[in-house]
């Protein structure tokens, strides 16, 4: 019987591909169904479908698909492949396939999910790739040991590319030599050119194979040139590979070798899609769970292997853009940055969306490498601020640390005049700007401000398409100096004079008296 948990096996060799390796490759979409008794060693030459018009010996050490065989022919076709001796056969997984194959020394393997063509490239890319071993070891969807993998494969530097631009892996040897390019968008996380107006991505696109790029004819003024090819999945297009080619006459190689690995990397592409789109809505759910103070927010933060004794901090990213499907798109652009730079950085964090934040929890991290971290977000996203919560050491102060890295995001995103410059904040940075905010708040709520001085500023204001309100707060936070409200506003000081006098004269105010100067103050400030 096939073994699942037997010792990992060669994934190739000189008389061809393990159906250990095969197994392993295609994890839990084939199962045996215990018909013979053979072993993860036996190998395979080929992979080939099954039809009537082959001859029997055509099959001899293959891989046999057989999709679609009626129920009252399979027996009879599986006798054929059992005479020349067969690696192995693959049916579909319909209840007549698995009742009516039984018995006989040829292995039968039941494909339970995924498509037939797919099966066949990624059964026979184990045939071709020279040295397997070292990539069927990788777990499927961590795209950064691909990267690596491939990296010692081809002796050079590799960079794997999603859809949307976005370097999703790379390798790490530090003896392969990369140029500005590749350290630019190691740097970035993305490709600096769009890729519709990239015309070397459009070239892969529009190319069933891999392509070699000559530096001089890459236009980017890059020393060394690339082998690319596009990564397809039923003629989904996925992603990208792009290996440095230093050595031009290594070129035909790097070639043969991404034309070999093409479905084994659309096969990792797919998984990390599907492991990031499950690890999204597991911790969404379990960290709004956590944040918001629902029932379960204990339980939530065992499940995210969160332990709050050893520090742990909130940040919120938000997008400052306009309209609701720009906003949508540069939020999950910025989870994707936020996801990869936490990757590479080897810092403990757990990041989703939350309404229109990228929320991560940062745990185990002293503050100023959070700062770093937040910090590198903004500098590589596109128009981004970010709030930075209090640390936190229990399951409520990490609640805590989440509402106020929400407040320092909304602060920063309204970008008042009291805002600090810099894009990212802490809570300390801007407590005092809070608490302000808070007051004005409750005022607001209240009707203890109606008809006040503030109100009346405002409908001058209106009534007279004046800048009262915008004076009264420059004066107040210069403390009474003329020169320096008129500077803030950009206007000449007897101006200044000029309205203050109005003040006095029209609306019966008096900033010498301390009560309204705080309350205006405040009243202001608040709705700044």
């Amino acid at each position: 019987m096939l073994d699942r948990d037997s010792s990992n096996l060669a994934g190739s060799s000189a008389s061809g591909a393990t159906l250990g390796a095969a197994l392993d490759l295609l994890g839990t979409r084939l199962a045996s169904t215990g018909s013979a008794d053979h072993d993860r060693s036996r190998t395979y030459r080929g992979v080939r479908f099954y039809t009537d018009s082959d001859h029997a010996e055509d099959y001899r050490d293959c891989v046999v698909l057989c999709p679609g065989i009626p129920r009252d022919a399979l027996r009879e076709v599986g006798n054929l492949l059992e005479s020349v001796d067969v690696a192995a056969m693959i049916i579909g997984s319909s209840t007549d396939d698995l009742h009516t194959r039984r018995g006989g020394p040829t292995a039968t393997l039941v494909l339970l999910e995924g498509d037939w063509a797919e099966l066949a490239n990624l059964l026979r890319s184990l045939l071709t790739l020279p040295s397997q071993g070292q990539v069927s070891g990788v777990p499927l969807g961590d795209l950064f040991g691909l990267a690596n993998a491939l990296a010692t494969l081809a002796a050079a530097a590799v960079s794997l590319v999603d859809a949307n631009g976005h370097v999703v892996g790379y390798s790490t040897h530090p003896d392969q030599p990369i140029d500005d390019m590749r350290r630019r968008s190691t740097l970035l996380l993305r490709e600096e050119i769009p890729l519709s107006l990239d015309p070397d991505y459009r070239a892969v696109l529009a190319s069933r194979g891999p392509m070699h790029f000559h530096a001089e004819s890459s236009g980017s003024g890059d020393a060394y040139g690339r082998v690319a090819t596009a990564v397809r999945a039923a003629d989904e297009f996925l992603g990208s590979v792009w290996v440095v080619q230093v050595d031009d006459a290594a070129s035909e190689s790097t070639v043969d070798l991404l034309e070999d690995v093409q479905p084994l990397v659309a096969e990792h592409m797919l998984h990390a899609r599907e492991r990031a789109n499950d690890d999204d809505r597991r911790d969404s759910a379990l960290l709004k769970e956590l944040v918001e103070d629902g029932r379960g927010a204990r339980v939530a933060a065992a499940q995210l292997m969160i332990q709050p004794e050893r520090g742990c901090v909130a940040v919120c990213f938000r997008v400052r853009a306009h309209g609701s499907a720009a906003s949508t798109r540069s939020l999950h652009r910025a989870l994707a940055l936020v996801r990869s730079l936490s990757s590479t950085s080897a810092m403990w964090t757990r990041v989703t969306i939350i309404g229109p934040h990228v929320v991560a929890l940062i745990a185990g991290s002293p503050a100023d490498r959070v700062r770093a971290f937040s910090e590198s977000v903004v500098r590589l996203g596109t128009d981004l601020v970010a709030g930075i919560g209090s640390e936190a050491r229990t399951v409520r102060s990490v609640q805590r640390s989440y509402r106020e890295a929400v407040s320092c995001a909304a602060l920063l995103f309204s970008a008042g005049d009291d805002v600090p410059d810099s894009p990212v904040a802490s809570y300390d940075q801007v407590r005092d700007l809070l608490a302000i905010q808070a007051i004005g708040d409750v005022i607001n709520a209240s009707d203890d401000h109606a008809g006040d001085a503030a109100d009346r500023l405002a409908a001058h204001d209106r009534a007279h398409s004046g800048d009262l309100s915008r004076t009264v707060l420059a004066y107040l936070d210069a403390q009474g100096n003329v020169r320096e409200a008129a500077e803030a506003l950009h206007v000449h000081q007897n101006t200044v004079r000029y309205r203050l006098d109005l003040l006095r004269r029209e609306l019966d105010i008096d900033l010498g008296a301390p009560a309204t100067r705080l309350w205006l103050w405040l009243r202001l400030a608040a709705n700044r």
